[in-house]
């Protein structure tokens, strides 16, 4: 059913205002375009049934396309999991072995700054123990002093 404003176009001034002209009821332009256009919309009707198919098919290939992306998003998680555990190991191994290198450095310095003083002290034994010994005669020599040499 037409509604009332359809109604009302059919009844508009169908020509220019001037004298009157032989009265006729104007012709229903909707009618007329729906008429005219209307092999073009039967027309357009199976292109739009085949871009709803593509639109379809499109939704589908990316709904799969996100799916094996997700997958291989996780097969790389994955992966890079494995290999932080493996570069974890490999870090702790390389921090470990250097550790080890600079400890057996500093105790190869150690010994032989031990080395050194060992052989300081050895060269200088005979020396202070000859000033040991010229102390402890002395000593005993001033403590029994002018009694020994009374004695004589």
């Amino acid at each position: 059913m037409a509604g009332l404003r359809e109604l009302l176009l059919r009844f508009r001034r169908a020509g220019a205002p001037g004298a009157a002209t032989v009265g006729a009821v104007p012709a229903d332009r909707a009618a007329e375009q729906a008429a005219e256009l209307a092999p073009v919309f039967a027309a357009l009707a199976e292109t739009e049934a085949q871009a709803a198919e593509i639109r379809s098919r499109a939704a589908a290939e990316a709904a799969q396309l996100r799916q094996q992306a997700a997958r291989q998003a996780a097969l790389i998680v994955a992966q890079a999991r494995e290999n932080a555990v493996a570069e974890r190991e490999s870090a702790a191994r390389r921090a470990r072995s250097q550790a080890e290198t600079y400890c057996a450095q500093l105790l190869q310095e150690a010994r032989t700054q031990a080395e050194s003083l060992r052989s300081r002290g050895q060269a200088s034994v005979p020396e202070y123990g000859e000033r040991v010994v010229a102390g402890i005669a002395a000593r005993l020599r001033s403590e029994s002093g002018p009694s020994a040499q009374e004695a004589r």
